[in-house]
């Protein structure tokens, strides 16, 4: 039999964190994130590996600036207020350009990705980072987010086809499908997902702790006419707490599954944000033994890659 490997990174910079504490916990990690995506690159071409980057779709700008002061700086791309945030959603946008505040640009990033070999997916992780299944988020909003990040793909000659959720949380599925979006990363079908309360956050961590077997997937589901890939493994970086689990658990856990997928034939669809990578280097060295290990099933004839663009495509046909 042959299992799928799929690779998800979600390429947001700051965009994803300042909800989470900012520049005051991940200044350092954003600092770092154009040099770790460059070796990243090279590592995933040594091992000729494709994956799908979910941008943050600001970050296919080079500028943008406010008409007024304090003025959202894309009034075109709708938002919500948030009981449990403090600002506007894009108040912490700079309304300047990457050489001032490269933590908000990206164009550079995405033009290194689409010159690396092997060739890469880019996918959309919407247009500023929103939590799409919050109950302020209407359909509305969502189209709007979703719309924009097609518009800016669509003048680098780019067609978006992979949707990456932040936070993972799922919603307005058939706005997808009007965008013409053919796949989405679910989440993780985890065996703790469903224990009561703090219980969850406990299961987790021993799940990464003894590098248990994630999940992999023998039959992906379409709703909504969108290809559901779920995720089988988040990289988890060696920051706070989680410095407490070995390295080794982490790469036993994806060699598990990556062998669990070329034995029963499914998908092991691994994750994480460049950004991640940090300040230590770790991360690279543990995605070169998994990515090693990638090789070895592939050159045996028991393992391939695809982006999920690709693995949809053949889903859909397959439904047809």
């Amino acid at each position: 039999m042959t299992g799928t490997f799929v690779l998800s990174l979600d390429t947001e910079l700051a965009w994803g964190t300042m909800d989470k504490g900012g520049f005051r916990t991940y200044r350092g990690h954003l600092e770092r994130t154009r040099q770790n995506i460059e070796s990243l690159l090279a590592l995933l071409g040594r091992h000729n590996i494709s994956a799908t980057w979910a941008f943050v779709g600001h970050l296919l700008l080079n500028s943008c600036h406010r008409e007024t002061t304090g003025a959202d700086p894309h009034p075109d791309v709708l938002t919500a207020r948030f009981p449990w945030y403090d600002h506007q959603w894009h108040h912490h946008d700079p309304g300047s350009d990457r050489q001032s505040d490269p933590f908000w640009y990206g164009d550079d990033i995405l033009d290194l990705v689409r010159e690396a070999r092997p060739e890469h997916e880019v996918g959309c992780h919407t247009f500023s980072h929103l939590p799409m299944n919050d109950p302020a988020v209407s359909r509305d909003i969502a189209a709007s987010q979703i719309r924009k990040c097609c518009d800016l793909a669509a003048s680098r000659g780019l067609r978006l086809e992979s949707f990456v959720y932040p936070r993972n949380h799922v919603a307005h599925l058939d706005v997808l499908e009007q965008e013409g979006f053919t796949s989405y990363r679910g989440p993780e079908c985890s065996w703790y997902g469903n224990l009561p309360g703090p219980m969850v956050r406990a299961g987790h961590f021993a799940h990464r702790l003894f590098g248990i077997s994630p999940p992999v997937y023998k039959d992906l589901q379409v709703t909504s006419g969108v290809v559901n890939i779920p995720a089988s493994m988040f990289l988890m970086p060696p920051d706070g707490i989680r410095a407490m689990i070995p390295g080794r658990s982490r790469t036993r856990q994806a060699i598990l599954g990556l062998r669990k997928s070329a034995r029963t034939g499914a998908v092991f669809h691994l994750w994480f944000h460049p950004w991640n990578i940090g300040t230590s280097g770790a991360m690279l060295d543990w995605l070169d033994t998994i990515f090693g290990e990638v090789a070895r099933l592939r050159a045996e004839g028991s393992m391939r890659v695809m982006t999920m663009a690709s693995l949809a495509e053949e889903v859909l046909g397959g439904t047809e």
